[in-house]
């Protein structure tokens, strides 16, 4: 099939650079001045990793979102609310739901079987409302498949199209010089190639040959001229010829090469001997600039010579994708290359040691590193040769790759994959940058002479309401107290008969008791209210044109031979190293579900009275450093994720009432006064309230009594607020040795692993696999990205 279509967006939009507004820049400074505006708001983006992306029906799907400075290079820690949105195949929302953002980082499950979902393709959404306002296309989108027998089987009987693109170097074809033009063959079915021949042609006789790589790109020179005809032909493997003619030469202009030469980068503009005589003392600009960092400098063409050629030390580059982008004296751009510089790894990951303790495996994870650095992971434990996880992209590919370049990107996560060689990786990429590296922004929305507003990202939750029938003259506060966590607070109420309590960090349907204070004698009365939590449930459609980057997933078309109740409803909780003693049934604590991973419940027995004479002792044999003296009592986490590396405070509950400050009240509790004490160590728990450092809850044998009264408080329900977290528990499958399971079978899901140390040990269930693959994705406090795949062998 002939392809007529020639790509010309690119060269399109370089040629739209000439044709500017008037408030282009008019020195080098005003140029960067104008760039730095552009880039106020610091852009960040969301990676996504499903503990796997094939399900049962009955199966939750597992996630950790982490959220990226683009700007900075990273985690970004001012946002607190993740927004995560479900949508179907058509782009139609079926949930929304959020979750607490800690240091960058959000873990949490939807239960796919209340969701009632039908067997098919559906789409899971991760985004802030800053990220929302700033650029939407950064949040994080990965799609999931629902097994079992469809309704409608595909049999698609579309006829494959192809669309052979050829792109030069920089934006232009310049006559009587050579030429570096692109190649890239695009398939409707986005399919992966072996090494295709291609031709150059100059008036139906072949002057060059080239091979293509596995994604259909490749490069050939070409030293053209305006009166023959040239062509690329490609030709596929079943023999299927596709060409494509070559156009858009131009008699003068300048034309870039690019070249990587270890340690440097060659930038090489050449013109022709008729562009030349113009360019006699003609001063031009060349910027490297990327989120709003920026270097140039001006540079001329040598007297006498066509080729100006420019080294950049790589250490002088920004991390990442970096745009190289030519204007002329009158900042005119007029031409555009992108390139990239690899980041260098400073910590590696590796299974030092397996060992088989009854029905669970202890692995003991270890790290290589050169600086001094926690590393927050998620860990996914699959069969060896599982069919339900999606390598197609990374957290690297997706924070240093994706954000800058258009359209969709055939397996992003190979270009930092250590399965293939580095030189492999890097050629390719380069082709990539070579033939999809338009910028995604344009240069007419950078020359705007407006600064850009600074946003704010908002804290937590709000709640606004109005109340009824108040005396003005005595009653213009609210008393507020918080159910579940036992806060309260005074309000004002505004004259026009509102109030508003801003930076809430709370629970979905968290209980609030309120009423109205007497100021003369500060008696309580019940309110008439009406209120609203704010920001509302996310509700929105799903743009369909994000989606070309996840389409590529590979989906099952029909999967009809899956035995009824292969995936009990039961469950078998996650096993951890640490063994605490849950007497107490499973519930939500103040500020944290007592599922989660790094919970333990304590029901104190004669044992821990013998053992620890002051509950501070146990507190301290439990994941926390306390230091007592004659004055004071301080508590702090022994597992630290925080910039400054000092070890964070924990919440702490007395009798339901949270300790502010000062600590002296524990000093003489002994053991033996309290009945129970409720301990998690999770550096999200605690809704925002802490820095990190958990919570524990103490409750005296005596107990306490609420204050306040029924009939001098209203109760009201938030309708709105964090999704509770839940421990991972381990799908209950019928049968571990079965092909189904190998194929689409989970064994484990680790969504907060915090490393400060060598190694970390831990347990997954043992299903008697072999082999198993552990796939995992995480960043560093410095913003280093972790992307792994580890095969142990069990045995």
């Amino acid at each position: 099939m002939n392809s007529q279509k020639i790509f010309t967006g690119l060269l399109l939009a370089l040629f739209c650079l000439k044709c500017l507004a008037q408030n282009k820049p008019e020195t080098i400074q005003e140029l960067e001045t104008e760039y730095d505006q552009h880039f106020q708001n610091s852009r960040e983006s969301v990676f996504i990793h499903l503990n796997k992306n094939k399900f049962f029906e009955n199966e939750n799907l597992w996630f950790a979102s982490y959220i990226y400075d683009l700007k900075k290079n990273i985690p970004g820690f001012n946002s607190t609310n993740l927004n995560v949105q479900v949508f179907d195949n058509t782009g139609k929302q079926i949930t929304s739901k959020t979750y607490y953002i800690f240091q960058g980082k959000s873990t949490g499950s939807i239960d796919l079987s209340s969701l009632q979902l039908s067997p098919g393709l559906y789409f899971l959404k991760a985004s802030t409302s800053y990220i929302r306002q700033v650029d939407d296309s950064l949040s994080g989108i990965q799609a999931f498949q629902v097994l079992g027998e469809t309704a409608e089987v595909s049999t698609n009987t579309q006829m494959q199209e192809y669309d052979l693109q050829l792109l030069p170097e920089g934006g232009h074809i310049v006559t009587g010089i050579n030429n570096t033009i692109g190649v890239k063959l695009s398939s409707s079915f986005e399919e992966s190639y072996n090494e295709l021949p291609g031709f150059v042609l100059r008036n139906n006789d072949t002057i060059s040959r080239f091979k293509t790589n596995r994604f259909g790109m490749a490069s050939f020179t070409l030293k053209p001229n305006l009166t023959d005809d040239f062509e690329v032909i490609l030709i596929l493997e079943d023999g299927e010829k596709i060409n494509q003619k070559l156009s858009g030469f131009e008699s003068r202009g300048i034309s870039m090469t690019v070249k990587d030469f270890n340690e440097d980068i060659l930038i090489s503009l050449k013109t022709n001997s008729e562009t030349r005589k113009q360019l006699e003392e003609k001063k031009f600009f060349a910027a490297i600039h990327r989120e709003g960092k920026i270097k140039d400098f001006s540079f001329y063409f040598p007297e006498n010579q066509s080729e100006a050629n420019i080294t950049f030390p790589k250490d002088s580059l920004f991390q990442g994708v970096n745009v190289i982008s030519i204007f002329n004296e009158s900042f005119e751009p007029l031409l555009e290359r992108l390139v990239f510089n690899q980041p260098e790894k400073n910590i590696e990951f590796k299974i030092s040691g397996t060992k088989k303790t009854g029905d669970s495996i202890k692995l003991r994870l270890s790290q290589k590193r050169k600086e001094d650095q926690v590393a927050s992971l998620s860990i996914s434990i699959l069969p060896v040769e599982t069919k339900a996880y999606d390598k197609n992209s990374s957290i690297i590919s997706s924070f240093l790759l994706e954000p800058y370049l258009r359209g969709n990107i055939q397996h992003p996560a190979y270009y930092f994959s250590e399965d293939f060689s580095e030189r492999r990786r890097m050629y390719d990429l380069d082709l990539l940058l070579l033939t999809q590296g338009w910028s995604k922004y344009e240069w007419n929305d950078i020359f705007k002479s407006e600064s850009k507003e600074i946003l704010e990202r908002k804290q937590g939750f709000s709640i606004k309401g109005t109340i009824f029938k108040r005396n003005t003259k005595k009653e213009n506060e609210l008393f507020l107290r918080n159910e579940a966590s036992g806060e309260f607070g005074i309000i004002n109420i505004q004259p026009n008969n509102t109030f508003e309590i801003e930076n809430l960090f709370i629970e979905d349907s968290t209980q609030f008791s309120i009423g109205l204070l007497n100021d003369r004698n500060s008696k309580l009365s019940k309110p008439s209210v009406r209120f609203q939590v704010y920001p509302e449930v996310l509700n929105s459609s799903l743009n369909m044109d994000q989606l070309d980057k996840v389409l590529s997933v590979p989906t099952e078309r029909v999967l009809s031979n899956i035995p009824e109740n292969f995936v009990s409803s039961s469950q078998m909780l996650d096993t951890v190293v640490i063994n605490g003693r849950k007497k107490k049934d499973d519930k939500d604590s103040k500020t944290g579900n007592r599922l989660s991973a790094l919970a333990d419940e304590f029901i104190i027995d004669e044992k821990d009275e013998m053992s620890y004479y002051y509950i501070t002792d146990l507190i301290a044999q439990n994941g926390f450093v306390v230091r007592r003296t004659p004055a004071s009592v301080e508590i702090r986490s022994r597992v630290p994720f925080s910039l400054s590396g000092q070890p964070p405070r924990p919440i702490i509950y007395l009798n339901g009432a949270r300790l502010i400050g000062d600590l002296g009240i524990l000093y003489n509790i002994t053991t033996s006064q309290v009945e129970s004490v409720y301990i998690n160590k999770s550096a999200s728990a605690g809704r925002g309230l802490n820095e990190g450092g958990g919570v524990i809850e103490i409750n005296l044998k005596k107990g306490s009594s609420n204050s306040g009264n029924r009939n001098t408080l209203n109760s009201i329900i938030a309708n709105n607020g964090y999704e509770t977290q839940k421990r991972y528990y381990n799908p209950k499958y019928n049968s571990y040795s079965s092909k189904l399971f190998e194929d689409y079978g989970s064994i484990d899901w680790k969504s907060e692993i915090f490393m400060d140390s060598a190694f970390i040990d831990f347990k997954i269930l043992n299903t008697l696999q072999k082999n198993i693959k552990l796939y995992m994705e995480g960043f560093t406090g410095n913003g280093e990205l972790i992307s792994e795949i580890i095969e142990i062998d069990i045995n």
